[in-house]
């Protein structure tokens, strides 16, 4: 595989640095989105890939939000013909690169590493002195709380396949076998996998609203292996619950009733009012109900032939 890590620029930001890269005429705008490289990119055999993510793990847990000012446009000229916003204040993006320059992730440089964002790569030099002129003044904030690791695809194109949060996980059970609860846009591919397995071995559909605006996955576990997982999406004023996997080994131990607390808290966190759900008639309809939910409406043969029901909660 070849992978990179980096820090992506968030929306607006993000939106309006598009803008810039394309009146620059970026020829890497459609392949891989506004970034800080941590990690440029570097070949790995897959198997190593859950060891990068626990990498990152370790490195996320001694890092909070980045507030960071960025602008105005410099180059690298005429060592490299680049047009870069320059990162103020980047101690903490130089810490965080070094602790995840590590393992199978370090690698030699050609340049020393130099916190910046590329908004115009391989530029001929009328185009580096005219954007020099017209964005000298040009400044951006954003807040940065996660470090993504991205993978090159079809068409050299750069997809993130994890996201680590700064944020220091939900933590539960002191003093035996801790459980950490960690929350991302989508799962990394040790929870991944486990939600797959799972969701096919038990065959069981809660089903998936049609509006994803703001998908939200939640990873249990026990020390570094995945014990339970959870995800579902925000709409407006509805955090959605669309499914719900705890390990059969596990069970009844309050991972699920964690899990679930833990979205409620998250619904909360994003001005949600309401969380609703999907569950099978003859599924676990009195563990939500000993949570609050109550049934709002029937859907005879929703789904595989089975009859579902639509519980809601207010929070």
């Amino acid at each position: 595989m070849r992978i990179g890590v980096a820090l992506l620029i968030p929306s607006p930001v993000k939106e309006e640095l598009d803008g810039l890269r394309r009146a620059l005429g970026d020829g890497s705008l459609t392949r891989i989105d506004s970034h800080i490289t941590l990690v440029p990119p570097v070949n790995i055999p897959e198997q190593e890939l859950d060891d990068v993510v626990g990498s990152l793990r370790a490195a996320a847990l001694d890092c909070t939000s980045l507030e960071l000012l960025l602008g105005p446009v410099q180059t690298f000229a005429p060592e490299s013909p680049v047009l870069y916003l320059d990162v103020r204040d980047r101690e903490r993006v130089v810490r965080l690169r070094d602790a995840v320059f590590v393992g199978p992730l370090q690698r030699r440089l050609t340049f020393p590493f130099y916190p910046h964002v590329t908004v115009c790569d391989d530029a001929d030099e009328a185009r580096i002195a005219s954007g020099l002129i017209a964005l000298d003044r040009y400044e951006a904030k954003c807040t940065i709380d996660s470090v993504h690791l991205l993978c090159e695809g079809e068409h050299r194109r750069w997809d993130p396949i994890a996201e680590v949060r700064f944020a220091t996980p939900f933590l539960l059970g002191r003093g035996g076998l801790e459980t950490v609860i960690e929350v991302g846009s989508y799962f990394v591919p040790d929870a991944q996998r486990f939600a797959n397995e799972g969701w096919h071995r038990y065959d069981v559909q809660n089903g998936v609203p049609e509006d994803v605006s703001h998908p939200y996955a939640m990873t249990s576990r026990q020390g570094a292996v995945v014990v339970g997982v959870v995800e579902g999406t925000i709409s407006g004023e509805t955090i959605h619950l669309a499914r719900m996997i705890v390990g059969e080994e596990i069970r009844r131990q309050g991972i699920g009733h964690n899990m679930l607390n833990r979205v409620l808290e998250y619904g909360r966190q994003h001005d949600c009012v309401r969380v609703t759900l999907r569950v099978l008639v003859d599924g676990p309809l009195g563990f939500f109900e000993s949570h609050g939910f109550s049934v709002d409406y029937s859907l005879p043969n929703w789904h595989a032939g089975r009859d579902f029901v639509q519980m809601r909660r207010t929070l």
